[in-house]
């Protein structure tokens, strides 16, 4: 029975956990905004407005006019997330973006070997980016710079740099497919109490998938390779959206729904346009996580202008 127990629990655990957690930046992997957590993270390939930075710096290239997108998810267990991505066109075949993501944990507590509460501590990942794409034809390729802060008390923070790099090729104006290479050269340095220094590299990702998409529907798959430490996780997502503005001018909403196929992890969502007049657009974006075992639901909201 011992045995049993030993096995179900590390197959629940392999089951439950999400891919490379417990590695550095794995908090980064959880995602920016509704709309890609609704389609499981498969933004490779798709053009997102107002966060295009944060899913494919390539898809720059394609943006028309400036576009800004903000994100406030409070989550179970004390966590939470805020992303900001300003977004600029640069003419003729070129954009520009900053960006800004915080993920965090409240009141973490820290006990000592007898398990007596010392104190409670908030956590945080922080990373800034500075973004560029372009296109030559069909083509398009852009970077993105990024700065890093980890802090989890006065004592204790970490800062460092890296690096993405990801590509667009499209066939026509229905099909394309993309490449990211992301965290290149990405790490960070903890500066301890006592002065000493602790580097941690967070593990690169490669990145392929496509995209189709027509006047009403969106259908994105993206797959993932992570090597951390020269061990190679593999990760595959697909995510569906289904616009009903062409059957109903009275009902504008965007469906989506999105799928890890490793960790039969299912997501939903909805997106909401607003059109507050000729020139201005305001989309309400939804998502929801279920969460593991007992992690609690989440209600994940985003919004773009443009």
């Amino acid at each position: 029975m011992k045995n049993v127990t030993i096995i179900l629990f590390f197959m629940f655990s392999y089951i439950f956990t999400e891919t490379v957690g417990g590695y550095p930046g794995s908090s980064f992997k959880y995602g920016s905004n509704s709309r890609e957590i609704a389609m499981s993270g498969a933004m490779l390939c798709s053009y997102n407005n107002g966060f295009n930075a944060l899913g494919n710096p390539a898809l720059l290239a394609k943006i028309k006019t400036n576009e800004y997108g903000f994100t406030y998810f409070p989550m179970s267990l004390g966590r939470n997330i805020q992303a900001i991505s300003l977004s600029n066109v640069l003419p003729p075949l070129a954009g520009m973006s900053l960006s800004f993501l915080r993920t965090g944990t409240n009141k973490i507590s820290l006990k000592d070997d007898d398990n007596n509460l010392i104190e409670n501590v908030d956590h945080s990942e922080v990373f800034g980016l500075m973004s560029f794409g372009t296109s030559i034809e069909d083509l398009s390729f852009g970077i993105s710079i990024k700065a890093i802060f980890n802090n989890l008390t006065s004592d204790f923070s970490g800062k460092g740099v890296g690096f993405d790099l990801g590509f667009l090729y499209d066939f026509n104006d229905k099909l394309n497919i993309g490449f990211l290479f992301k965290n290149i050269n990405t790490n960070f340095i903890w500066n301890n109490i006592n002065d000493s220094f602790y580097e941690e590299t967070i593990p690169s990702i490669i990145s392929f998938g496509f995209g189709y998409q027509n006047n009403s529907l969106t259908i994105v798959s993206q797959y993932d390779i992570t090597d951390a430490n020269g061990n190679k996780f593999k990760e595959g997502r697909v995510g569906l959206e289904f616009n009903m503005i062409k059957y109903s001018k009275y009902m504008p909403i965007v469906f989506r729904c999105g799928k890890k196929i490793y960790k039969s992890s299912t997501s939903f969502g909805f997106g909401l346009p607003v059109k507050i007049n000729n020139d201005l657009e305001l989309m309400f974006d939804y998502a929801i996580d279920l969460g593991y075992v007992e992690e609690g639901v989440s209600h994940l909201i985003s919004f773009t202008i443009k």
